[in-house]
């Protein structure tokens, strides 16, 4: 048997970007979902009244402003440049009209990867390099299985 590295490492990159689309979707879904436990009703900036569980789509801005940078082969920079992901990510003290209050963290990218919603302490900013995201061993095996001669 004989390998042509040209195949294997198409097979690389395809599995990688195959990944990198199921991650950007995990997100969207992951902002997308009534998961996020919140203390009290909040009227949005699009009208709506909601609860708790709560999804953390208003305006459709921080959804809308997602994004995906291949930096290498199996090297990927989600971001988003709504007007403050952090404080939606990580949670923090922010100001509306005067009034100082607390901001629960939302914490998508965790649970867009792991379905976890709890943030680990080492979250630091709403970007989310990732390494080794889950499932890629086993989609990178396909992609092999069926271009390998």
């Amino acid at each position: 048997m004989t390998f042509d590295i040209n195949v294997i490492l198409a097979a690389v990159d395809a599995a990688w970007a195959e990944e990198m689309k199921a991650v950007e979707r995990a997100f969207v879904e992951a902002i997308s979902d009534d998961q996020y436990e919140w203390p009290n009703q909040t009227l949005r900036q699009n009208g709506d009244v909601v609860g708790s569980p709560r999804n953390i789509v208003d305006t459709g801005k921080l959804v809308g402003s997602q994004y995906l940078n291949t930096i290498a082969p199996g090297e990927a920079e989600f971001g988003w440049t709504d007007h403050n992901p952090e404080l939606n990510h990580n949670g923090g003290m922010n100001t509306i009209n005067g009034h100082r209050y607390y901001h629960r963290p939302r914490p998508w990218t965790q649970y867009g990867i792991s379905g976890d919603t709890e943030a680990p302490l080492e979250y630091q900013r709403a970007d989310a390099v990732l390494n080794v995201p889950r499932d890629f061993e086993a989609r990178l095996f396909r992609f092999l299985e069926t271009d390998v001669d």
